[in-house]
């Protein structure tokens, strides 16, 4: 193996790790999802309706507890 295959192949195996390092440290889309109508929901409640979303899937006390 030459050296800048060599050189190649560590670059392309530090990429990946990086990548994979990345992603898993974020949050997936539906924990994104919950958590956002989780604040609207608290935000509805605690505004009395003024701002944020009402309760529209009927599952605020399952999502947010």
């Amino acid at each position: 193996m030459s050296f800048d295959q060599l050189l190649f192949a560590l670059a392309a195996g530090f990429g990946a790790l990086l990548m994979i390092a990345a992603l898993s440290g974020q949050p997936d889309e539906l924990d994104q999802e919950q958590a956002l109508y989780c604040e609207m929901g608290t935000t509805h409640k605690a505004t009395g309706g003024e701002y944020g979303w009402p309760d529209y899937k009927g599952a605020y006390q399952e999502y947010c507890k």
